[in-house]
This record gives structure tokens, C-alpha cells and sequence, in this order.
């Protein structure tokens, strides 16, 4: 009785150990979610940006055909717009590049 008692320990003893243990991955593993997450960040970020810009654009010529004494104002505000948009879009570039060039991540 001793014995199957000293084996259902070691077996739950192994089975904790398996549970708990953290994953080692290869320094490939890293490199490639870095690039993952680089395409991850440039193409999310482009398509915001272009969605952005093109409900910017169809409520630009929506609102100059409505007023088009106002259209002068409202386009310089929509460029405007449209450079912040592209900013946001851009800073995502060079926090993606930061990622596949000097990676935090990967020692």
C-alpha cells in the first residue's frame, strides 16, 4: 500500500509540475510575433486611417453641397483632420518599426 501511495504522489507531483511550468519558446518564436505584431499595427492602423478619412470625405462633400459658402472653412478644416488622421497612422508606423529593428522583446 505504501508503493501505490508513494506513485499517486509522484504522479500529482509531475502533473502540478507540468501545469505550473512556463513555456520556454525559442528566440525564433520572439522575432516572429514581433513580426506579427508589426503587421498587426501597420495594417489595423491603415485601415482606421482610410475608413477615417473616408467618412471625413463623403461628410465633407455631404456638408458643401448642403452650404457651399462654407466650403472654403470646412476644407481647410478637413485637411486638417486628414493629417491628424494620417499622424496617428504614422506614429503606429514607428512604433511597428521600433518592433522590427530594436526589439524590447528579444535579448
Amino acid at each position: 500500500i505504501l508503493d501505490s501511495s508513494a506513485r499517486l504522489l509522484y504522479f500529482f507531483q509531475t502533473r502540478w509540475q507540468l501545469q505550473n511550468r512556463v513555456a520556454k519558446l525559442p528566440w525564433r518564436a520572439n522575432v516572429a510575433f514581433g513580426a506579427l505584431a508589426c503587421g498587426l499595427i501597420i495594417g489595423l492602423g491603415a485601415i482606421g486611417a482610410c475608413i477615417g478619412i473616408g467618412i471625413m470625405g463623403g461628410k465633407f462633400i455631404e456638408a458643401s453641397a448642403r452650404q457651399p459658402e462654407l466650403m472654403n472653412t470646412l476644407q481647410t478644416k478637413m485637411f486638417l483632420l486628414a493629417g491628424l488622421i494620417d499622424a496617428a497612422f504614422l506614429i503606429g508606423v514607428g512604433i511597428a518599426m521600433m518592433f522590427a529593428f530594436a526589439s524590447p522583446f528579444h535579448g
